[in-house]
């Protein structure tokens, strides 16, 4: 059997229009979802410059691109990839450059780098990247980025910042200065002129959704043949307190450092033969939130940039259960130097 429904002109122009609005309010609900996942940097006084490729080599000349007019410049790729060399080559161990974030204060300008364990953030992602960075900024009064060396006892640093995901789950993230400090331009090395370089990684691990955070490692090298190692600190394995070393050599005054590790130790695994400083921090109690580690070397160098590399690793567990090493790649500062 066969049933047929006739409608009349004003009943079919009521269905068509209520079935139109049905439509329009399930768009204009759509639009606010997508406006509430929308990064909101973008209406914060933040300027956005879209890039797919950086070159870390360039990076001292893009201040000069940039009108820093607004307080907050962003350089990203929508939450993709950006294809760059800070990584030693084939060392980025699955990180990949986010952003990079230049926020002026005064005269001061603080350049950060981002990294992910992950070669694409949600817009949301990389939304908390950036304001976790701003926020920081704010909070910071000392320690400027300073953009070039100068002369003898001039220092750079450099800012990094890490991101590590399990899975969809921000588990911990770390950032780290590494504080590149000329502390002779004229010293003579084994008969050469060279110069004396410190070199400090103050860094901050900390948790966010992993359960614990057990250990962190380490690594400053040099592996260049007109470099060389002449000290690192801390020397010796110890837990809790104060850690107090100095860094000496290369005809130069020696400089005094310290850190405080309450809650967790350090062992030195550092060799001067092999070039690098290295050490491990750990957790023994498993109630740490963060790790703060300020470790440092002294190297020489002879000709061209100074070139020091920085890598760490960090054990988070999960859910309890599971540890996962989040390992950061080795990252290649390059130096101005002779």
């Amino acid at each position: 059997m066969q049933i047929k429904i006739k409608f009349g002109g004003k009943l079919l122009n009521r269905i068509i229009n209520g079935i139109f609005m049905a439509i329009l309010i399930m768009v204009v609900i759509s639009s606010q979802v997508l406006a509430t996942n929308m990064p909101s940097f973008k209406t914060e006084n933040f300027k956005e410059i879209l890039k797919t490729e950086i070159s870390q080599k360039l990076m001292l000349q893009e201040i000069s691109k940039i009108d820093l007019e607004e307080n907050v410049h962003v350089i990203h790729n929508n939450g993709k990839a950006i294809k760059s060399d800070f990584f030693t080559e084939g060392k980025n161990e699955g990180n990949y450059l986010i952003a990079v974030t230049y926020i002026s204060q005064g005269n001061t300008i603080n350049k950060t780098v981002h990294f992910a364990n992950k070669n694409s953030l949600t817009q949301r992602e990389l939304d908390a990247v950036i304001h976790r960075e701003v926020k920081l900024s704010r909070a910071q009064t000392g320690n400027p980025h300073r953009i070039q060396v100068q002369s003898a006892s001039s220092s750079i640093i450099e800012t990094y910042s890490w991101s590590f995901f399990e899975g969809s789950t921000l588990g911990a993230t770390l950032r780290t200065n590494v504080t590149s400090q000329r502390m002779a331009d004229n010293a003579i090395i084994n008969g050469v002129p060279g110069s004396v370089w410190d070199v400090t990684s103050f860094s901050q691990l900390e948790k966010v959704n992993g359960t614990r955070l057990n250990n962190k490692y380490t690594r400053l090298s040099v592996d260049l043949t007109n470099q060389e190692l002449l000290s690192f600190g801390p020397a010796q394995s110890t837990s809790g307190g104060t850690v107090s070393f100095s860094l000496s050599g290369g005809g130069v005054p020696s400089a005094s450092y310290s850190f405080n590790i309450d809650g967790f130790s350090v062992v030195n695994l550092s060799s001067l033969s092999r070039k690098y400083g290295r050490w491990k921090f750990v957790d023994h109690f498993g109630s740490e939130p963060q790790f703060v580690t300020d470790p440092g070397i002294r190297a020489t160098n002879t000709s061209g940039s100074f070139i020091v590399e920085l890598s760490h690793t960090a054990s988070v567990t999960y859910n309890n259960t599971i540890a996962r090493k989040h390992r950061t790649g080795v990252i290649q500062i390059h130096l101005p130097d002779r």
